[in-house]
């Protein structure tokens, strides 16, 4: 599966409520994009994101 980040991350960190858009392309030439936004981090060490559009139905 190949990610191409499309939102501009700025200095690269991560932070409660961001919302990233991908493309992602699971199969060669099958691309669709993908929404996330971030709950929860700990800056380094993890963080927890939910899809809000993207390929998997749960």
């Amino acid at each position: 599966m190949s990610f191409q980040i499309l939102s501009d991350l700025g200095d690269g960190k991560v932070y409660a409520g961001q919302i990233i858009n991908y493309k992602v392309s699971r199969f060669k030439g099958v691309k669709m994009r993908w929404t996330e936004e971030i709950w929860h981090c700990e800056d380094r060490n993890y963080f927890v994101d939910e899809q809000r559009i993207g390929p998997y139905s749960f």
